[in-house]
């Protein structure tokens, strides 16, 4: 999925039609059974002795049914959504400050919400070996433009934990970082939206290292992804950068449990 400012156009225009309510979506063909919860919400607020509709809420959740090796899996999903919750308190503080500027630039009558926070969920694997999670979390407080960023859950049933970065490359490597940068820089040479060439910054090769964070992958049965936010190897309106690195690409790097057997 590929962030760009179109998209979040699509967002605003849709989030004014939300209204309080919520409904759950259930998932097929899964080795785990799970739905996911759809909660959307018009939040109101008191400002200068008015009851205002102050922003959008579109919040997903996903909801495994209870299996044991999935218990520490359900209680980081747990501990994600409290923190989302947190996130719309502070937000609910920031549209709150702008409020009155989107008056001045509201025509009068006009009831649209600018202001709305979203909470989307993929699920990208769901095996006996591996559940791999994306949350994109996106909204609009005021400013020149709105905000989005991606996280990620990549669970073991086996391990009964997360997967990290070092359970799939071999970061005992000294130049691990280097080896991989240089495969992720080859890939984003040859990658394109729409059949259009990406525009990175002009030395995105050095930025590809120092943007690099090793809590923002998921993993496919094939590839490991990495998310690069905003501004991280492009500009805003490339938005969100997911590139995807197969495994068979590095074999030298990759831990044994992700060797490809010939």
């Amino acid at each position: 999925m590929k962030n760009r400012i179109l998209t979040l156009c699509m967002v605003l225009g849709m989030v004014g039609l939300l209204v309080g309510c919520s409904k759950l979506t259930k998932m097929n063909d899964e080795y785990y059974k799970c739905s996911i919860q759809t909660e959307q919400e018009t939040v109101t607020d008191i400002i200068n002795d008015k009851e205002v509709n102050l922003f959008t809420k579109d919040v997903q959740n996903i909801v495994f049914e209870e299996k044991e090796e999935l218990n520490n899996l359900i209680e980081i999903l747990d501990t994600m959504l409290n923190g989302y919750a947190e996130f719309c308190d502070d937000f609910k503080d920031s549209c709150r400050e702008n409020y009155e500027y989107v008056e001045h630039i509201t025509e009068e009558g006009d009831e649209t919400i600018p202001f709305f926070t979203s909470r989307k969920v993929e699920q990208v694997e769901n095996t006996k070996d591996l559940v791999s999670i994306k949350f994109e979390v996106s909204g609009y407080w005021g400013g020149a433009h709105g905000f989005s960023y991606i996280d990620t859950v990549n669970y073991s049933p086996e391990l009964g934990r997360e997967i990290e970065i070092e359970d799939v490359i071999d970061t005992t490597q000294d130049d691990w970082k280097d080896k991989l940068t240089e495969v992720v820089f080859n890939i984003c040479e040859n990658r394109t939206v729409l059949d259009e060439p990406i525009s990175y910054f002009e030395n995105y090769k050095n930025d590809l290292a120092t943007a690099f964070d090793s809590n923002y992958f998921y993993l496919t049965k094939d590839a490991i992804v990495f998310v690069y936010g905003e501004y991280g190897i492009t500009p805003y309106s490339e938005g969100i950068q997911e590139v995807e690195v197969p495994f068979s690409e590095i074999q030298d790097l990759v831990t044994p449990a992700y060797k490809i057997v010939k």
